[in-house]
């Protein structure tokens, strides 16, 4: 109901070569055959090159944009049933358009999945397609020839792998854990983490700023993808304590690095040359925890007494008259409690160990009393919690 044939004058000859004469005649068709051959998927190219990471199919017949479904097309390493894969999720688009090509820009998450397993489309050796009927139609609404995972096609000669560089997008650290969370914007590798390339500063110029730079961690696993999270080592997190101008809130935290501080799956190294000034702290969370009394000693003969905590403390604060050396762990019956004018913080800077000079006062107040502060066996310290 909607075919004709025109016909204008010459269009057809006789045997004569004697041609129509009749012009402009519309002739409406007598029999008409729709189209009912499904389309088929001739040719696909896999790039990884690009920020977004695109495939283009090429299909042996029109085929109607509009009509994709990109969560019916699967990427897999090998042509069977056992083969790594990734079906691809609907968040992936594709172009619209009526042509023999799609071009399919693949979801972030797609992407890094694929980018994840390295047994997966790294080449056209590692990259072939299966795909339901569901994928396109043509246009006369003619599904696409299925292709299953067993019979998968091979991606043509023209893979291009990923050559992108990835950065750091944002980093959280909680400095009551000293957990350092990194978020990168793609899969990345996390055994190539070098976390000594990665320094703090306290400002986002590092011409004035208080620094400082990491030497290790004591463990570091990927959450994700794209994120890693380091436990950075207590000699790092005591050293930047000392510092008291750097990582003490979120306006005296950035982080400065190296290329070399990771790369992703395909030894891309991570750009250095974004916020090269600094990136500031995503979420900071300030230590809360309360420091601990590891252990001390008394050298009598040094005349002094040592205190080892658990994490740098202010020395600066330390309350002499707060300290009393006992004899028993549980009765205060024996004890001693030195006394200001006596004794003295030997070096008033944040420390992890404080030495106290004890004084003639002190000194002469333990070795009075008998069974008290002799040995390690009567010698015991308290203090106050605040």
């Amino acid at each position: 109901s909607n075919s004709v044939i025109e016909f204008t004058a010459n269009t057809v000859q006789d045997m004569a070569l004697v041609g129509n004469e009749i012009a402009n005649t519309k002739q409406w068709i007598d029999e008409y055959v729709e189209d009912a051959t499904r389309p088929n998927l001739v040719s696909f190219c896999f790039h990884m090159d690009e920020t977004v990471a695109k495939l283009t199919l090429t299909f042996d017949e029109t085929v109607n944009g509009s009509s994709v479904d990109v969560g019916s097309l699967t990427l897999q390493s090998q042509n069977s049933s056992d083969a790594v894969s990734r079906v691809l999720s609907r968040w992936s688009t594709a172009t619209t358009a009526y042509s023999t090509m799609v071009e399919i820009s693949l979801d972030q998450g797609d992407s890094d999945y694929i980018k994840a397993h390295v047994a997966l489309a790294t080449s056209r050796d590692n990259t072939f397609m299966s795909l339901t009927d569901g994928l396109v139609r043509d246009m006369n609404a003619n599904a696409v020839e299925v292709i299953g995972s067993s019979i998968a096609k091979q991606e043509n000669d023209c893979h291009l792998e990923d050559t992108v560089t990835p950065y750091l997008v944002g980093y959280d650290l909680n400095f009551d854990s000293f957990e350092l969370t990194l978020t990168f914007s793609e899969t990345i590798d996390n055994s190539t983490l070098n976390i000594d390339q990665l320094v703090f500063h306290s400002t986002s110029t590092s011409s004035t700023d208080s620094i400082f730079q990491l030497t290790g961690y004591q463990h570091q696993e990927r959450v994700d993808l794209t994120n890693v999270m380091v436990v950075l080592t207590v000699d790092d997190m005591n050293a930047i304590k000392k510092l008291t101008e750097l990582a003490r809130s979120n306006t005296t935290t950035y982080v400065a690095h190296s290329v070399d501080l990771i790369s992703d799956m395909n030894d891309n190294k991570v750009d250095a040359s974004i916020d090269t000034a600094g990136k500031t702290v995503g979420r900071y969370t300030k230590d809360t925890t309360s420091p601990m009394l590891d252990s001390f000693s008394i050298d009598m003969d040094l005349e002094t007494l040592t205190l080892v905590f658990s994490e740098t403390v202010n020395a600066s604060t330390l309350k002499i008259d707060a300290l009393t050396i006992q004899s028993v762990s549980n009765s205060t019956l024996l004890k001693h409690t030195l006394q200001v004018g006596s004794s003295g913080v030997v070096t008033l800077e944040p420390l992890v160990v404080i030495q106290i000079s004890l004084g003639l006062l002190d000194l002469n107040q333990l070795k009075i009393a008998v069974g008290l502060a002799d040995s390690t066996a009567d010698t015991f310290l308290s203090f106050p919690s605040d």
